[in-house]
């Protein structure tokens, strides 16, 4: 039976992002009301409560990343603390920050856990104990997180203590040299691997043969790319003395030396004297938590849970490959490794991997893609082993929440690049997912999507966006309220304002500007803006997301599509995962401009990888988790896919449900069963995926759909979904959220669009609706609206 409908008749939103909240199904009592005291950033929340509305609660407006860019005195600490709650400010991250200590680019890493250092923060949170407030940790000077100021790797001072320095605890690479060798011809040559001072010299990880499959050069401008290698002529040679010495068979061949390096040429933002680390190595984690957060926890711990709600871990992973090139000209195209990585990635894969490497520069025909697969996903394993969960364990012994901000989430590649390829699985152990939005408003992002999915698939209470960041002096707090509005509609429901700037005196402020604290002139207006977002996100805090559509997130795409050499993220990301990537964005981008909500499902969580810890389930069509559910599954463009992914996506249809796949149709399949999946693919589709045309095929009650292109997926769609609002006319300027708190429903309207939009819109709910007002507070009953339906 369709829901009923509410039909609200000639509403306008006039100007960009532009924003109305609808509720629908209130009944005369209200399950929740205020004066229970300050909720804490992750409490259970019962139906909507009017008055928490119209005077949101802390844990709900914009929080402040405060910049501690000076030298500090109580004194001006406890002034700062007054203007923030003069302007509706009560929640903040302390944030160390360039200019600590009082000399901009020099003072700041000797201050940076100084015994003076950790008095001011053992004051500061005292004062917010005092005032009520909550004081939010960030676990590392600048960004990205684990370097801890520098102590991690070269040593220092912590808070009267000496840190012994370790310089093997840099990030390393693996590296491909490649020569042509002829057939019958010797190879002699020395290992590619140098001596540098300290304990940090190059390492062969192995030296292998392979026979090439076609005729051409293996080295490409002098780098390891070029011909298709045969795989199953692998030979892993041994050198002598320093050197390796070979002669080849029959046919021309490509010899390989695997080099491990200390990556020494990429220094942290803003830390041109430091080092970061590895990632991939338990002990400098340990080290870490050892230097930062045990001193915490000796100055401020009793104040964990409580006044100190949880930390900040910014920006971590992998920065040899990056695309702008920090790491060096030698890292270019290379991987991320660490000492004694073959054995891990042996006892991970269940095999030699090291010897099946060369397929991540090179075809090397059958195994090519599971050996792609199976590193990334070793990878992914060990990054989260030896870094994430350590961090994340440690926070729920001491009842702190671990927060993320992942660096560059607007591209597949980068995922690969930075993240290690396994987007979902890096998140999945903290506690509050996290990004950021920089240098300026994009509409057609799709970063609140992808945060705000990472909480719904892991069952988080919220999502949080780090804002304003490099926006510049001009922002004005209309941009703040458009740029808000936009977040929420994609399902941000925590805003953390970057930055409150200690001080702007010289340099600072050219420094990611601008400053939304005293220093600016909207600053007066600053509490009628933070009462607007604490009514934007909190209708939506701890409330149940009502998303029809799950969107694959095409994992094992990520993980093989293209080389090191062609994957450069924001730089690029060559000719195979780039149409996936394109694809992936402008689906999402479809689906958000007609208004059907949707979440990323990330594909190793429709596989039931254990990694994920995700139990989805299929129940009469719908992807079902916890209270969600998703009624139909849209695939944008992947080349890859699992079988295991492919029988979920089977039974969804089988039990009645709707796939609709646009774009192209995956050829190759995660562990190599190429044949299969082809097969299977045809069935369900009814068209070849290697040269797939549009079609509908329908599977007793369910149905599979392939479109060639995106221009019908939102009408086919939408048949197939209860899609919570209808627009007449349609419009793709408006962005629509649904929420679900007890028995009431709260739609959130949203215009990105320069011009007002006129439209009738059908709401998906029962009762009488209202419209709460986002400015004033106020509520009142729509004024003309209709019921449809019984």
């Amino acid at each position: 039976m369709r829901t009923p409908r509410l039909t609200v008749v000639g509403r306008s939103l006039a100007g960009l992002a532009a924003a109305a909240l609808l509720v629908g199904g209130l009944q005369p009592a209200y399950a929740e009301k205020s004066g229970g005291g300050t909720p804490a950033w992750d409490d259970r929340t019962g139906r909507l409560d009017p008055a928490a509305f119209a005077d949101p609660p802390t844990t709900s407006r914009p929080h402040a990343f405060w910049f501690w860019n000076g030298e500090l005195t109580e004194a001006e600490l406890d002034r700062q603390l007054d203007e923030m709650q003069a302007g509706g400010v009560e929640e903040f991250f302390i944030h160390p920050r360039q200019g600590l200590g009082g000399e901009f680019g020099k003072s700041e890493n000797d201050y940076y856990l100084s015994t003076d250092y950790f008095d001011k923060v053992e004051h500061v949170v005292e004062q917010a104990a005092d005032r009520g407030m909550k004081a939010w940790l960030y676990d590392d000077l600048n960004w990205p997180s684990g370097f801890a100021g520098g102590r991690t790797v070269r040593g220092g001072e912590v808070d009267g203590r000496t840190v012994e320095p370790d310089p093997r605890y840099v990030p390393w690479y693996l590296t491909p040299v490649a020569t042509d060798v002829a057939s019958g011809a010797t190879y002699d040559e020395p290992v590619a691997a140098e001596d540098r001072p300290g304990p940090v010299d190059d390492e062969l990880v192995a030296a292998v043969a392979y026979r090439k499959s076609a005729s051409g050069s293996c080295r490409t401008n002098g780098e390891a790319r070029g011909v298709a290698l045969d795989g199953a002529s692998a030979r892993e040679l041994t050198p002598e003395g320093g050197r390796l010495t070979w002669t080849a068979p029959e046919g021309d061949w490509c010899v390989l030396q695997l080099v491990q390096r200390p990556l020494l040429d990429y220094n942290p933002d803003l830390e041109p004297e430091e080092l970061y680390v590895d990632m991939l190595n338990p002990d400098v984690t340990e080290k870490f938590i050892d230097v930062t957060h045990e001193v915490y926890a000796d100055r401020v711990g009793e104040h964990f849970g409580d006044t100190i709600p949880g930390i900040f871990n910014d920006e971590p992973g992998f920065y040899n490959n990056f695309p702008d090139g920090r790491g060096g000209a030698d890292s270019r195209g290379s991987v991320a490794w660490t000492p004694g990585f073959r054995d891990y990635l042996e006892d991970n894969a269940g095999y030699d991997l090291t010897r099946d490497l060369a397929a991540l520069w090179y075809d090397t025909g059958a195994a090519t893609t599971k050996a792609r697969v199976d590193y990334h996903d070793a990878l992914s394993d060990r990054y989260n082993e030896a870094h994430t969960v350590p961090l994340a364990r440690w926070a729920e012994e001491h009842d702190i929440a671990l927060i993320s901000n992942p660096l560059v989430e607007e591209d597949l590649g980068s995922h690969r690049l930075i993240q290690g390829g396994s987007w979902f699985e890096m998140q999945r152990d903290y506690h509050l997912p996290g990004m950021d939005l920089i240098s300026g408003l994009d509409t057609s992002a799709i970063t609140p999507k992808l945060n705000s999915s990472v909480a719904h698939l892991f069952q988080r209470e919220r999502n949080l966006s780090e804002s304003f960041g490099a926006f510049g002096w001009d922002l004005t707090v209309e941009e703040m309220r458009r740029t808000v509005a936009w977040q929420a509609s994609g399902g941000v429901d925590l805003i953390d304002n970057h930055a409150f700037y200690y001080s702007t005196d010289g340099d600072r402020a050219h420094e990611s500007p601008p400053s939304e604290f005293f220093q600016n002139l909207f600053w007066p207006r600053f509490s009628e803006y933070a009462d607007y977002v604490g009514r934007l996100t909190e209708p939506a805090r701890g409330a149940t997301p009502v998303n029809p559509v799950g969107v694959l997130y095409p994992s094992s795409s990520v993980m093989a599509s293209g080389t090191p050499w062609e994957v450069r993220g924001f730089a690029g990301n060559g000719s195979s995962l780039g149409p996936v990537d394109a694809s992936w964005k402008a689906t999402s981008n479809a689906l958000l401009q007609a208004q059907l909500d949707f979440d990323y499902l990330d594909e190793l969580a429709l596989a039931g990888d254990e990694d994920l810890g995700v139990d989805l389930e299929v129940n009469d069509g719908d992807v079902v988790l916890g209270d969600q559910r998703w009624q139909t599954l849209v695939m944008p463009r992947a080349d890859v896919l699992s079988l295991e992914a492919l029988a979920t996506i089977e039974r969804v249809v089988r039990t009645g449900g709707t796939v609709v796949a646009v774009d192209g149709l995956p050829t190759r399949e995660a562990e190599g069963r190429d044949a299969k999946l082809r097969i299977r693919l045809q069935a369900l589709f009814g068209t070849d995926p290697a040269s797939p045309s549009e079609s509908r095929k329908s599977h007793g009650g369910g149905l599979a759909v392939f479109l060639p292109d995106r221009s019908g997926l939102a009408e086919v769609v939408r048949e197939r979904v209860t899609p919570g609002v209808t627009m007449r006319p349609a419009t793709s300027a408006l962005r629509v959220r649904q929420v679900r708190r007890g028995g009431d429903q709260a739609f959130l309207v949203v215009n990105t669009g320069d011009d007002e939009v006129r439209t009738t819109a059908d709401f998906d709910a029962t009762g009488v609706p209202e419209l709460w007002d986002l400015d004033t507070g106020e509520r009142r009953v729509a004024p003309v609206h209709q019921r449809k339906g019984p």
